[in-house]
Order: structure tokens, then sequence, then C-alpha cells
């Protein structure tokens, strides 16, 4: 490895642990307060998982400024040139630019896994495993209802349609006849109007046979699937999976074809509407 790769290694670990400070602070002393003083059980650990991921990619310019000022970060072009390592007691040179910040940390959903999984070890909850699995399982069911939500839409691979878009309003867009996986809300009496505005459901359940995810959370959740959009490697990855997807049609015309032949088609839930409220 070239001293310079070293270098921004060094760089963007000392970021992640500035980062990781202030969003552990940021949890424990204001948004996340309430939740870090309850017994934590998985379900609390998950919510807190989700929460300092989201937490975490909103870095905004004033942290970024505060940063380079403890760090003595020089910065030209938009580029982050060198930092002096205090331990080293020595200046590095490096060459990160924000895009590279966001691709390696900030928008990496493992990285963020990670991160969120180190803060509750730090709290004293050993549920990396479970918090792990869960992510995993997200990448793979989410991407799949996102491959379904493409080929309904017949936009090709566009996954700007869903940047953005609530989970709720993904699953009301598929529509009743959508069976390749269910989906429970656990808190869809919430869904309401308030105020003029409307109050979505935030803790979704996505379940096939011998799977399930908790896909969001009580925190502004529902938008969990921006979040793994935001990641260029899932994005890649998603693209090649999406070539060869055929979930979707194939689960439709199995539906069709059992109702040629007469069968009842399996019941699933049916997901409230706004207009029910």
């Amino acid at each position: 490895m070239r001293s310079e790769d070293i270098n921004n290694e060094i760089f963007l670990e000392e970021f992640i642990k500035y980062k990781h400070e202030l969003t552990s602070k940021s949890i424990k002393e204001g948004i996340g307060r309430e939740l870090t003083q309850k017994e934590l059980n998985f379900d609390n650990a998950l919510e807190l998982s989700m929460l300092y991921k989201n937490e975490f990619s909103k870095t905004n310019v004033e942290e970024i400024k505060e940063f380079i000022k403890e760090n003595l970060v020089e910065i030209s072009n938009n580029k982050f040139k060198a930092i002096a390592h205090k331990i080293l007691g020595i200046r590095l040179e490096v060459d990160i630019d924000i895009n590279d910040l966001s691709d390696k940390v900030l928008n990496n959903y493992d990285k963020l896994t990670d991160l969120s999984i180190r803060f509750l070890e730090e709290m004293g909850c050993n549920c990396g495993r479970g918090i792990k699995l869960n992510s995993e399982r997200l990448k793979d069911l989410g991407g799949e209802l996102m491959c379904d939500y493409m080929l309904h839409t017949k936009q090709g691979f566009n996954v700007e349609q869903l940047m953005n878009k609530h989970i709720y309003h993904i699953l009301i867009e598929l529509g009743d006849n959508y069976s390749n996986m269910d989906a429970n809300f656990k808190d869809m009496d919430d869904l309401r109007f308030e105020d003029g505005k409307v109050i979505l459901p935030k803790k979704a359940m996505l379940t096939q046979p011998g799977k399930q995810v908790d896909i969001s959370d009580g925190y502004g959740g529902g938008y969990e699937l921006t979040a793994l959009l935001k990641d260029k490697k899932f994005v890649a990855e998603l693209e090649q999976r999406f070539k060869n997807y055929t979930n979707s049609n194939v689960m439709r015309l199995k539906r069709e074809f059992d109702m040629e032949l007469g069968k009842e088609p399996s019941k699933k839930p049916v997901i409230k509407k706004l207009t029910d409220v």
C-alpha cells in the first residue's frame, strides 16, 4: 500500500472517531436520550442503531469546519490536503475530497452499521450479531422490494424514483395484489391526518418464508431504502440483480394461473389507506 493510501485511511479513521463521538453525544443527550435510559432489549437496540446511522450520515458544513480546526487540516480546491496526526506528532499529506468522504463513510451502509454496533457496545449492549443480520436482510428483502417496484412502474432500472419515498407509499403503489412478500406496520393505527399533515406509520416488518426484517424505526422512519440507495456499491449490485430479476412477475403469473384453476389466492395483510382514515 502506498504511503498516500495509508495517510488517506488515517484521515478517514480520524474523521470517523471525531464524528462517532459527536453522534454518540447527540443521541445520549438529545434525540435518543429516552431510549438510552431504558433497559436495552433488541427492539430498543435496533431503533438506536437506525437512529445512529441516520444521525451519523447527516454531516454538515459546520462539523467539517470544526474537524478541520481541531486537527489543523489543510484544504485546497475543496480537497483535504493534509492532517496533523496528534499521536504521531507529524503532518500527513492526504488527497481526499467530499465525495470520497461520502462514499467511504457517510453513505457506506455497512460501515454505518458497524459503527452503530460500536456505539451499542460502548453502552454495554451486545446485540451486534442481530443488528448485523437485520441490516443484511434489509439489503436482501429491501433490494427485492425495490426491484419489484421498478418492474411495477415499468421505468427500467431507475433508483431516483425511489429516493425519499416512504415505505408506506411504495407498498400502496404496489397494490393489494402484491404478493412477493408480506408487509405489516406495527404502528398502523398511527396513520392519520393531523393539522393538515399526513402522519405515516414508521414501524414496518417485511416477511417472506424464513425471512423477516424490521425496515423502519420511530425517528422519522420509513426512509431506510433511501439510505441504502445513497450507497454507490449497493446501487451497483442492485443494478446487476435487476437485470436478471423475475420474482414479481413470476408471483403475478402464478397468482393468475391459480385463479384460472379456481384456486383461492392466499390471503395477505391489506394495508390501510389514507382514504380509510
